[in-house]
C-alpha cells in the first residue's frame, strides 16, 4: 500500500506514513488530538492532499528516461554550444578601412620652366577610412626647352610634391570632387647650346618651391583603375631667372601665377573601388 495511518491505543494520537511517491520518497507525519474523531479527520486531509498531488505529477503513460543532451561545438563534436556559450563574433564586413593606390600621371605647368612645361610622375595614395580625404606623394620629372634668335635653352625638372585634398565629395563607384592643397619642391637645370652662355645668378642649377591650389575630379571605377583631371593655381614661393649672356636675353623667369593641367590613372593595390 502507499500509504499507511496507525492509531494510538487512546485515539489522541496517529502516525501517517506514504511510500514511493513520485516526487520522490516518501514522508511520515504524527497527528495529536482531543479525541479519536479529530485525529482521524486529520489524517484522512493529509492522505487526500498527498496522494492528489502525487496522482498530478504522475504522467498517465509510460515514462520513457531522459537522454542527456549532446552540446556539440562547431566541429560536430562534443562541446559547448557556440549558439549558447561562444561569445558572439564582431563581424567586420561593414567595416572601412584605409584604401592605398599606386598612380601614373601627366602635365604640364608653368614653373618648371617655359610654358608648357611637361611633367610625368608616379604617385601613391591614401584615402581615409571614412572616404572624407586623401593625401598623395609623388616624384616627377619634366623637361621643356626655349629657342630665342636661334639660341637655345633645354631645361630638365626632378622634384616631387605632396597632395592633401582635406574635401573629398563623392560615394561607391561614383564620380568624385576633391579639394587639394600641393606643395611642390624640386631642382630645375638649365642647359644652353654651343653659342649659349646660359646662367641663373651664378649657378645654371635652381631650387623650386611652389604652392599649388587645386580640383581633381575622378571618374568611377572603370575595370581596375579610376582615371583622375585635375586643374589648379601655383604660386611659385622662390622665384628663379635663367638667362643668356652677351646679348643679355631671358630665357624663363618663374611667374607670379603658374597654370597646372594634369591627367592620370589610379589603380587600388588592395582591390577596394569604393
Amino acid at each position: 500500500m502507499p500509504a499507511r495511518v496507525t492509531l494510538s491505543a487512546t485515539g489522541t494520537e496517529a502516525s501517517v506514513v506514504l511510500h514511493e511517491l513520485a516526487a520522490g520518497g516518501g514522508f511520515e507525519r504524527s497527528i495529536a488530538g482531543a479525541d479519536c474523531d479529530e485525529v482521524a479527520s486529520a489524517a484522512a486531509l493529509i492522505l487526500a492532499v498527498a496522494l492528489g498531488s502525487s496522482s498530478a505529477e504522475e504522467p498517465s503513460g509510460p515514462v520513457e528516461p531522459r537522454r542527456p543532451v549532446e552540446q556539440r561545438g562547431a566541429g560536430g563534436g562534443r562541446g559547448a554550444d557556440p549558439r549558447i556559450d561562444a561569445p558572439p563574433v564582431p563581424s567586420t564586413s561593414g567595416q572601412r578601412r584605409w584604401s592605398i593606390a599606386l598612380g601614373a600621371s601627366a602635365e604640364a605647368n608653368a614653373w618648371t620652366g617655359p610654358w608648357p612645361a611637361g611633367v610625368v610622375g608616379v604617385s601613391v595614395d591614401a584615402v581615409s577610412p571614412s572616404r572624407g580625404w586623401s593625401a598623395r606623394v609623388a616624384g616627377v620629372y619634366g623637361s621643356s626647352e626655349r629657342a630665342v634668335d636661334d639660341r637655345r635653352a633645354g631645361f630638365s625638372y626632378w622634384g616631387g610634391h605632396l597632395d592633401v585634398c582635406p574635401i573629398v565629395l563623392g560615394g561607391v563607384a561614383a564620380w568624385r570632387w576633391a579639394s587639394c592643397a600641393e606643395l611642390h619642391l624640386g631642382r630645375l637645370l638649365a642647359e644652353g647650346d654651343e653659342r649659349s652662355s646660359l646662367a641663373s645668378g651664378s649657378s645654371e642649377r635652381a631650387l623650386l618651391a611652389t604652392a599649388v591650389a587645386a580640383m581633381r575630379v575622378e571618374t568611377p571605377p572603370l575595370w581596375a583603375v579610376r582615371l583622375q583631371v585635375e586643374a589648379g593655381l601655383g604660386v611659385p614661393l622662390v622665384r628663379q631667372t635663367f638667362q643668356f649672356g652677351a646679348p643679355e636675353q631671358v630665357m624663363f623667369e618663374s611667374p607670379a601665377v603658374g597654370l597646372l593641367g594634369r591627367a592620370g590613372i589610379v589603380v587600388p593595390l588592395d582591390g577596394q573601388r569604393d
